[in-house]
């Protein structure tokens, strides 16, 4: 039995939860991403942090920020080479902390 996932620290949730191709009807191959795999390919590739200044924001090692973008990583190439649909799950052990001041709130 796997360990549980430790609580992840989130800055920013996206602005949406689910990515089609456009022109594209309902199609059954949905790929799911989960909210911490799309924290830290932000925080690695939108911020440009390297992999252990991520894992301290998250809260996970810097062994976890790199399977995570791994993983993560290719994700976002099945969903873009083969045209699936993205959905993003925002449930899970998450705390959710403001970047711009230390207010937290846990979902």
């Amino acid at each position: 039995m796997p360990r549980p996932k430790l609580k992840r620290f989130i800055q920013m949730e996206p602005k949406y939860s689910v990515y089609a191709p456009k022109g594209v009807g309902k199609t059954k191959e949905e790929i799911l991403m989960d909210l911490d795999e799309v924290e830290t390919l932000r925080l690695v590739f939108g911020e440009g942090l390297d992999q252990d200044k991520a894992a301290k924001k998250l809260g996970v090692s810097r062994q976890t920020v790199g399977r995570t973008v791994d993983i993560a990583g290719k994700k976002l190439a099945d969903f873009l080479v083969n045209g699936k649909v993205l959905k993003i799950k925002t449930d899970g052990n998450y705390e959710f902390i403001n970047k711009d001041s230390n207010e937290e709130s846990t979902k």
